[in-house]
Parts: structure tokens; C-alpha cells; sequence
């Protein structure tokens, strides 16, 4: 694990202040890559979206990705927010994201929508990817919103390999769902809009049960909307078919929680961490080399390996079956259901 640390960017105008930037790497080059770009454009006539498209200034290629991955954007106030990549995964000369304003948010969407002008230049992190495309004869793809993004290159790719596929697409009106038109020109037998303004919306949950068997699942949007499809999975039996990317994790702290200590094999020191607190902040407030990036439990860079313990697993990174084997957790977001964790850090 390495840990950098950026000074004096200049992001809209603005300095951002000296921000360490820890990230997790794994041998390949595109997971630990951090680079400064520059707004190529930026789009927002999409009612709430800004679209921005990134390039490197000297004209250099950027890191090869997939379908599913997503970047870091570190942005002022040491704020860091991941997007996911939504253009032409096989154009390595700008990378594209979609950013839905939130202005009831912590500040990263309301920061770009509103601020971030062409020619900016942003500190960006990755890519990464936590949820891949897998290979199969057929799929169906489920978006709620801004959940399009993810989704879109994978459909690109499932279309030149010739699978089957459709898309359910819902949002609150068909002005505000990013690329709605477009998938709809391009492939009307396979897209099916759900706007609330246009009609009723359909029960995800029927659609999920119903999806033939051997056909992969893939799903993003609100959690409500995950929740349905899980559960719906779980009841026909076809959880491992599933394949889903949440916007946020669980809350790092719950009413109900306790706390517990915490012994580091590699550093030989055990920690208390009381039940308002997280392992992460405990664990670097002693000295511990974590890396970190979200604090949310969405991008993985805290992950360390479990020697022993029982883990409530609060993030949206590890797969179910990941989850419970516990072999590692990401320590920002979750916690123990023990009183005492030992953690390979």
C-alpha cells in the first residue's frame, strides 16, 4: 500500500488543500493510478445531470477500464466521490461521467454540477472496478435514474457480443434519465422506459422473479429499488445471478452499537474502539498505516485481511458470499459483532 500526498491544485479557481491520498494497489497499474485531468466538457442539459467528459492535458491516454468501473474525484474541501464511468470503454483519450446534483448532499455533486468549469483541472483516482461484467448467453440490466451509468457500457459490450439482453429503465420523468432517448433510438426491442410522470411504475421485485434462468441480473439504483430486487432473487432462488452496485453503504454507527477492541497483528498494539467511532479513525489515529479514500464503503481501498472475529459487513464492495467468509472487511463502515477483532494490519 502506498500513500501519496497532493498540494496546491488548482480545481474551479480554487486551492485544494494538501490531501492525502491513500489508495490500494493490487499489480495492476489501473487500480493505483492518480492523475491530474482536464475538463474536456461539461453538459447539463439533461435536467439535474452534469455530464463531464475528462482528458489528460498533454493528450496522453488514460489507464485501460471495464464495464462497471468508476474514478475518484477529489475535489475542494477534501472531498472525494467516486462516479462511474459511462462512455466508450474502448476510447482511451477521455474517460465520461455522469454526476446527478444533489444539493441536499455533502457537497461533491452541488461542488461539480454548479462550480466545475471547462478547462478545471481535477485530481482523479483509478479506475477501479467492483462490479464487472461476467460472461453469459443473455442478461437483463435494471436501472432506477442515475443508476443508467454503470449499465450503459455493459450493454454496449453485450450488444457487440451479440447476447441477449433488455433493459428496464425507471425514473421520475423521461427528461430527466440520462441516455434514455439515445438507448431507446438505438435499440428500441431491447429498452423499456418507465417514467412515474408517463404511468405506474413496475413492481421490480415481479420483474427480478420472473427473469429466466441463466440470464445474470444486473441492477443499480436506490436502495429501495436493490432491496426489492435481492429480495426477489433470494425467494426464486437465483441470488448468485444477481449482480447489483449500491450508491451508498450502510452507516458507519447505529443506535445499537457497542463497542470493542481491536488487535493489529503486524503492528502488535490492540485498540479500543468505542461505539460512536470507526475502526478507521481508531486505527489511524494511533498510527496504523490504512489506506483510505471514501469513508463510505464504496470504493474497497480500506479493505484488510480478518485473522479472526465476527464481522457486521457495512459496506457495498464485497459480495454476499465475500461477506461471509469474512476473510476481510473494509474497515471505514464495518464494525464487529464481537467483542474483539484481530485484523492483519
Amino acid at each position: 500500500m502506498t500513500t501519496e500526498t497532493w498540494t496546491e491544485r488548482t480545481v474551479g479557481g480554487s486551492l485544494l488543500s494538501t490531501l492525502p491520498i491513500a489508495l490500494r494497489g493490487n499489480g495492476d497499474p489501473s487500480d493505483s493510478a492518480v492523475q491530474t485531468l482536464r475538463v474536456l466538457s461539461k453538459d447539463t442539459s439533461v435536467a439535474g445531470i452534469a455530464r463531464i467528459v475528462l482528458a489528460d492535458s498533454t493528450g496522453r491516454d488514460l489507464p485501460p477500464w471495464k464495464p462497471g468501473a468508476h474514478v475518484e474525484l477529489r475535489l475542494p474541501g477534501q472531498l472525494v466521490r467516486q462516479y462511474s464511468l459511462c462512455g466508450d470503454a474502448d476510447d482511451l483519450t477521455q474517460w465520461t461521467l455522469c454526476v446527478r446534483h444533489d444539493p441536499d448532499g455533502r457537497g461533491g455533486s452541488d461542488y461539480v454540477y454548479r462550480s466545475l468549469e471547462v478547462d478545471d483541472v481535477l485530481v482523479v483516482a483509478g479506475p477501479r472496478n467492483h462490479f464487472e461484467l461476467r460472461v453469459a448467453d443473455s442478461y437483463a440490466f435494471f436501472a432506477g435514474g442515475i443508476g443508467i451509468t454503470p449499465l450503459r457500457p455493459m450493454i454496449e459490450q453485450v450488444q457487440r457480443a451479440k447476447a441477449k439482453w433488455n433493459l428496464t429503465y425507471l425514473g421520475r420523468s423521461r427528461g430527466q434519465m440520462m441516455f434514455a432517448d439515445e438507448l431507446v433510438r438505438n435499440y428500441p426491442n431491447n429498452v423499456t422506459i418507465f417514467a412515474e410522470d408517463e404511468g405506474d411504475q413496475p413492481a421490480i421485485a415481479d420483474l427480478v422473479f420472473h427473469v429466466a434462468d441463466g440470464t445474470l441480473v444486473y441492477a443499480c439504483g436506490p436502495q429501495r429499488m436493490l432491496d426489492a430486487a435481492v429480495d426477489a432473487a433470494f425467494r426464486a432462488g437465483k441470488s448468485s445471478e444477481l449482480f447489483y452496485e449500491r450508491f451508498a453503504a450502510n452507516s458507519a454507527t447505529r443506535p445499537q452499537d457497542t463497542s470493542f477492541d481491536v488487535e493489529c497483528t503486524l503492528t502488535g498494539i490492540t485498540l479500543h474502539v468505542d461505539a460512536n467511532r470507526s475502526i478507521l479513525d481508531v486505527v489511524r489515529e494511533a498510527g496504523v498505516p490504512v489506506s483510505f479514500s471514501c469513508s463510505e464503503g464504496t470504493c474497497g481501498t480500506c479493505e484488510v485481511p480478518v485473522v479472526s472475529g465476527d464481522i457486521d459487513h457495512r459496506d457495498v464492495v464485497l459480495t454476499d458470499q465475500e461477506q461471509a467468509e469474512s476473510a476481510s472487511m473494509m474497515v471505514c463502515v464495518s464494525r464487529a459483532k464481537c467483542t474483539k477483532l484481530v485484523l492483519e494490519i
